[in-house]
């Protein structure tokens, strides 16, 4: 993994990027989720890229890992990052891979810049939070998105308190005969975090994503509860989502009303996965899925 690439942009802030997989490969912009930062492909495995003739370029966005902040900023400026990048990587076409809360940023670009979207996969995708989905969301993400919504001058308090909460291990307290409530982790989710190389990289990108602070973070998040800067109705490209039934992030029932708003989407859901597993589990069909025609 070529983890290191700093790009300047045109108003002088630092755009960091990583690239994974086999270079030369099918271009792939990968945007991560929440909490997390340009190391996140590494959970789904470079062999996998590499077996898949994959190049993955993954971004870290605006205050995390090593890209600068920017304040007061919107869904669409992330598009004007990635042309960009882009352009100066001399990709004039690529797919593009989101994980969770990444769902946003792909989808601003299958709406904004569709002609640089070969194809867009999201995967346990997170969409535009409101009072009512927040009902369905277990604790404590339901409490993080409470206080986005109602108090946001609380929330970098809280980011912090979910990053100490996210960066335990969780076979501490595993047990395959008493597995952790519901409303907290479904049972798949948590023995997917067990393996202790996953668990290595999943804090690995945790603890880079605020490793200038939780401001980025942040504002990453508060930026779901906000009124987006662009309508899905623009989207005219096709949408490929895949999302486990057992999701406590990111109740399916949202996911599916969203899907029946886009123009062209393809939903594809698996009964006993949830918001780590869908991707832990099937990372080889995700993959296959980002190949053009």
């Amino acid at each position: 993994m070529r983890t290191n690439h700093v790009l300047t942009l045109p108003d002088g802030r630092k755009l960091a990027y990583a690239e994974v997989g086999k270079p030369g490969g099918h271009p792939v912009l990968y945007c991560h989720g929440s909490y997390s930062s340009r190391l996140e492909p590494l959970l789904i495995g470079e062999e996998v890229f590499r077996q898949y003739g994959v190049r993955v370029i993954a971004t870290d966005r605006p205050g995390m890992g090593e890209s600068d902040y920017q304040p007061n900023r919107e869904y669409t400026d992330f598009t004007k990052d990635i042309v960009f990048l882009a352009d100066d990587l001399g990709v004039e076409k690529f797919s593009i891979l989101a994980i969770s809360g990444g769902s946003p940023y792909a989808a601003v670009c299958a709406a904004k810049i569709p002609q640089k979207i070969s194809k867009a996969v999201l995967v346990s995708g997170s969409w535009q939070i409101d009072k009512e989905v927040i009902k369905e969301i277990g604790f404590p993400m339901n409490m993080m998105w409470q206080v986005a919504l109602r108090m946001p001058f609380l929330l970098e308090f809280v980011v912090k308190i979910m990053v100490k909460w996210m960066s335990q291990d969780p076979k501490d307290d595993y047990d395959e005969n008493s597995p952790p409530p519901n409303d907290i982790m479904p049972a798949v989710d948590h023995a997917a975090m067990v393996n202790p190389e996953r668990m290595a990289i999943f804090q690995k990108s945790l603890m880079e994503s605020v490793k200038q602070g939780v401001k980025g973070a942040a504002w990453d998040i508060r930026m779901n509860v906000r009124k987006w800067d662009f309508d899905l109705d623009e989207i005219q490209s096709p949408i490929l989502l895949f999302h486990g039934e057992l999701d406590k992030n990111m109740p399916l029932t949202r996911v599916q009303q969203t899907a029946n708003q886009l123009h062209d989407a393809q939903l594809v859901t698996y009964p006993k996965d949830g918001h780590i597993s869908t991707i832990a589990n099937h990372s080889e069909d995700i993959v296959k899925a980002l190949l053009p025609d």
